[in-house]
């Protein structure tokens, strides 16, 4: 991979993503749930409490995959030496020692039915989907295989719905009628 792709993928980690459906959690509920956003490798779990936690899937202590790992009430537990992480990735060894690491964790929210997720230096407001205009018609997660650009560009693209999406998309005719607004 390129140096310009993993800039530009760490950038796109700026934004939030809804990375999987609050059911998909709640059915992960004694382990944390893997994902891969942006080339990433996260872990997104819920604590005991009800907490949302995000940390990179990866212990500090010896490099193992957290989520190998299972939910220990408020802490992931690390399956390798049973280290400890709570939701904002502070860690601590089984053995209660003053040894101490810390995991990357990320921003997390829950809205809209989706666990959303970015990086912890942005500040991204999750879109808002609150207009009483809109209904929801249907939600389907699956993996895009494709480059992250050309994916986004692909979304992004006002004439993507209308040819690709006609069900429930709008029709090609209104095309002209839409407003772009360029806010960058």
């Amino acid at each position: 991979m390129s140096d310009h792709n993993t800039i530009s993928m760490k950038q796109a980690l700026r934004y939030w993503h809804p990375v999987a459906s609050s059911e998909q959690l709640q059915q992960s509920a004694q382990r944390p749930l893997p994902i891969t956003i942006c080339g990433e490798s996260i872990i997104i779990f819920r604590t005991s409490s009800g907490q949302l936690g995000a940390l990179r899937d990866r212990c500090p202590h010896r490099g193992a995959p957290l989520s190998l790992g299972c939910i220990e009430g408020e802490h992931v537990a690390c399956k390798y030496h049973g280290w400890t992480y709570d939701n904002k990735g502070a860690g601590s060894s089984p053995s209660g020692s003053r040894a101490s690491v810390t995991v990357e964790s990320f921003d997390i929210e829950e809205r809209h039915g989706f666990i959303w997720v970015k990086v912890k230096d942005s500040n991204d407001k999750i879109p808002d989907f609150d207009d009483a205009s809109y209904r929801k018609i249907a939600s389907k997660t699956y993996p895009a295989n494709v480059p992250f650009e050309l994916f986004v560009d692909n979304m992004l693209e006002l004439e993507h719905s209308p040819t690709v999406h006609d069900i429930f998309g709008f029709d090609f005719t209104a095309l002209k009628q839409m407003k772009y607004e360029d806010k960058y």
